[in-house]
């Protein structure tokens, strides 16, 4: 019932979604001057790739967030609920964009004349959470099994 209420009466249901927009237009706004930095060759152009994976990572979330379905999720701060899961997604998707940078940091590479479709990984990882821990579990499995550890989970996940 008070979940009907705050959509009728609008009390801080679209505020929320505001917010989050706002949050990942300033990031898309911070990663065109990271990425505007590395470009440039200049020396702080390697100590900005970090914070560019998690900016890129955190743009993605949010528009998971806000476009779940192909719509735009008006209704993203329904409830204190749905708002910590949506700022845990959020969060989420920028550490994940962080990882994919220490795993591989020749994704965020740019070179002049070069496509720089690397940028995409972070984003990417923001955006699908379930890929990136899904690929990290089968890492994980693949060291498993290469060092012989763990031979009970490692033959059990091999019979599926």
């Amino acid at each position: 019932m008070e979940n009907l209420s705050a959509i009728t009466s609008g009390n801080g249901v679209t505020r929320f979604s505001y917010r989050l927009l706002f949050y990942g237009l300033c990031a898309a706004v911070i990663v065109g001057v990271l990425i505007a930095l590395i470009s440039g060759g200049t020396f702080m152009g390697q100590w900005v790739k970090g914070p560019l994976a998690i900016c890129l990572g955190i743009i993605g979330a949010v528009v998971y967030v806000m476009l779940p379905n192909g719509r735009l999720n008006i209704v993203a701060g329904l409830d204190n609920e749905s708002i910590a899961t949506n700022l845990l997604r959020v969060i989420t998707g920028g550490l994940l964009g962080f990882v994919i940078y220490i795993v591989k940091p020749d994704f965020l590479s740019l070179q002049q004349s070069s496509d720089a479709y690397g940028l995409l990984a972070p984003l990417i990882g923001g955006y699908s959470i379930t890929l990136v821990v899904g690929i990290l579990a089968k890492a994980v499995t693949a060291i498993e099994l290469t060092l012989n550890l763990d031979d009970k989970k490692t033959q059990a996940s091999l019979k599926k």
